[in-house]
């Protein structure tokens, strides 16, 4: 009886939420503002512009909610990745791409293994993804490799777990002999992998794509490495993602001129960490790292060199904002991290002669047998 009770209240609860919403919505005369009725969930009325109790979209539909608001653009783009076409549209990229460069460095990684994450760290520079081409024209045209590949995008679901999973089934379930596959993904994977005699190899581009998504397909490497899956993937490097991967190697390539890149890098790494620029409680934080990484950018370009903490020192920046953008630009400078200046104690007063940066520390902690572990971080030219 307490059940059905507490069940009737959460529907007159429910219902009475639907009522306050209604309301606001007539009250910001919400459809009024619209000025078109192309989308199939609208109808004119003499009242104005209201629900037309439809839902179901068709492919008609789908036309007039692109380039619309951004629902529709991201809609657009899930419905496209979902289909044979996106396919087709990554293996045009490969055969578009005429010029070939060495992949040996990078086949090396993964060549005498049937398992394992393996990362080639390319230039945030890179237009052409000629590496990436190159690797998989060579792997789909050999016959001990089925390989399954294309381009993470931001919009849409191609960094997510789920559509790597799916991906996977859709395009090698025609290759095996195996009377029923299981609608879990994983399970038919397991099942594909037993059924072939060939290695499965998955080659992804632009990695970094999404950085800190919860559902994203790095989270995958466990279940890859279990089932003889190998996964190489391209892109910028962010020391977060190095845990991710067995090994990995970094191209050489020259520090290029900052022309904004560095703000579509801020943005990804941001986007599922925080802070938000969206959100207004976020967005002076949001402000005050792109400040910071200006102001970062500017410094390395002058002195050629900049050491995390005494930037942060020197400008009175708060030390953790001056390390989220260091692991931004990660992939545009050259790090490298710096010993801290130890201090001379004073044999006969046992005190410093001269304090340095190690000294608080030292101090801090109580003891000098303590060898400092932690180092500057650097970046540059």
């Amino acid at each position: 009886m307490r059940k059905k009770n507490k069940n009737q209240q959460n529907v007159i609860f429910s219902l009475f939420l639907f009522f306050l919403l209604f309301i606001l919505i007539i009250k910001i005369d919400f459809f009024k503002v619209l000025k078109t009725t192309d989308f199939h969930f609208l109808k004119i009325e003499s009242a104005g512009i209201t629900y037309s109790g439809n839902w179901n979209i068709t492919d008609e539909d789908w036309k007039a909610l692109d380039q619309t608001y951004r629902f529709g653009e991201v809609a657009k783009a899930i419905r496209f990745q979902l289909s044979k076409d996106f396919a087709k549209e990554e293996h045009n990229k490969i055969l578009a791409s005429k010029e070939v460069v060495n992949t040996h460095e990078i086949e090396a990684l993964f060549k005498t293994k049937q398992k394992g994450a393996y990362a080639f760290w390319q230039s945030p520079y890179e237009v052409n993804n000629l590496a990436y081409c190159s690797l998989v024209n060579k792997l789909i045209n050999a016959k001990e490799y089925a390989t399954v590949y294309y381009e993470l995008t931001t919009d849409g679901i191609t960094f997510t777990s789920d559509f790597l999973l799916r991906k996977i089934v859709n395009e090698l379930k025609e290759q095996v002999d195996l009377k029923k596959i299981s609608s879990n993904p994983q399970k038919a994977i397991q099942s594909i992998t037993k059924a072939t005699n060939k290695q499965i190899i998955v080659v992804v581009n632009h990695i970094e794509t999404a950085l800190f998504n919860k559902n994203h397909l790095l989270h995958l490497v466990d279940f890859f490495y279990e089932n003889n899956i190998i996964l190489v993937a391209f892109g910028d490097h962010h020391p977060w993602m190095d845990r991710f991967f067995n090994n990995s190697i970094k191209q050489a390539y020259k520090v290029g001129e900052m022309k904004g890149e560095w703000k579509n890098s801020l943005n990804n790494y941001l986007r599922f960490k925080g802070p938000f620029q969206e959100k207004e409680e976020d967005r002076e934080d949001y402000n005050k790292l792109a400040e910071i990484g200006e102001n970062l950018i500017k410094t390395i370009t002058q002195t050629k060199e900049v050491v995390a903490r005494r930037f942060a020192d020197d400008n009175d920046y708060p030390i953790e904002y001056v390390h989220e953008l260091f692991e931004v630009l990660h992939p545009f400078y050259n790090p490298s991290s710096e010993s801290f200046i130890e201090d001379e104690l004073d044999e006969l007063y046992g005190f410093p002669k001269e304090l340095t940066e190690s000294s608080s520390i030292l101090f801090a902690l109580g003891r000098r047998d303590s060898k400092l572990e932690y180092q500057h971080k650097v970046l540059s030219i």
